[in-house]
């Protein structure tokens, strides 16, 4: 693999993904950076969560590499301008105008899960979503391990308007969402999913504009244009 980008949008991508790390898990205390055809992407996650990001940058070869997540945040704050990533010869080079590394290619460690382009159900949730997320999820949200349904908001489909709920054992808080439509050929009738605290704090803090999310039998995803969650069920 090799890739040449800005130091400043990788800089910032790092900073977005690294959000889902657990620093209680060192398997996967690592940033991966991989190609899809033309496409790049920077992605991380602690094996529940998963953030993908879409990096801008010229492709030269395609491939794949996991890079410690201190040494790739150290490498790019030093640098201005553009920086190479390069895999060759069962090493990873770095390369910027002030700092050039070289770390031994450690082997995969969390495939990416692919975000499917069709779903048990498929919904555009307009562009109010991430800010009614962050309403609804720090102040009724119990932080309760013995409990786990209480850690979740609960977004279900009524009257053919999307009602989001959460719970923390005493109050009960919802917000009703208007103007979401259905993106799948199949009708999402008894649409219910229940969504984890740590993706809602993801989706209120990084998701802006319009909101695209879907399912299936062991997934979930929200998505706009440059960044994708992806949490279990």
């Amino acid at each position: 693999m090799e890739i040449c980008c800005e130091a400043k949008e990788l800089e910032q991508l790092t900073k977005i993904v690294k959000a889902t790390i657990n620093p209680r898990l060192p398997l996967t205390y690592c940033v991966t950076i991989e190609t899809k055809g033309n496409e790049v992407i920077v992605r991380a996650t602690d094996l529940k969560t998963m953030i993908i990001a879409k990096l801008n940058a010229i492709v030269h070869r395609g491939g794949q590499v996991n890079i410690p997540l201190q040494t790739l945040s150290s490498f790019i704050k030093r640098e201005k301008g553009k920086v190479t990533i390069e895999e060759h010869e069962g090493k990873v080079n770095l390369w910027g105008h002030l700092t050039r590394l070289q770390l031994p290619l450690s082997g995969r460690i969390y495939s990416a899960t692919p975000v499917p382009e069709t779903g048990k159900c498929r919904l555009n949730l307009g562009s109010e979503f991430s800010r009614k997320v962050g309403w609804i999820w720090p102040y009724s949200m119990a932080d309760d391990c013995r409990r786990p349904i209480l850690e979740t908001v609960c977004i279900s489909q009524n009257e053919g308007n999307l009602v989001m709920a959460a719970a923390d054992g005493f109050r009960l808080i919802t917000v009703n969402m208007t103007g979401a439509s259905e993106l799948s050929e199949d009708s999402c009738p008894d649409f219910r999913i229940n969504v984890p605290r740590k993706c809602c704090q993801l989706i209120s803090k990084f998701l802006s504009g319009q909101v695209r999310m879907g399912r299936n039998e062991e997934r979930e995803w929200f998505q706009t244009d440059k960044l994708t969650i992806i949490s279990q069920l």
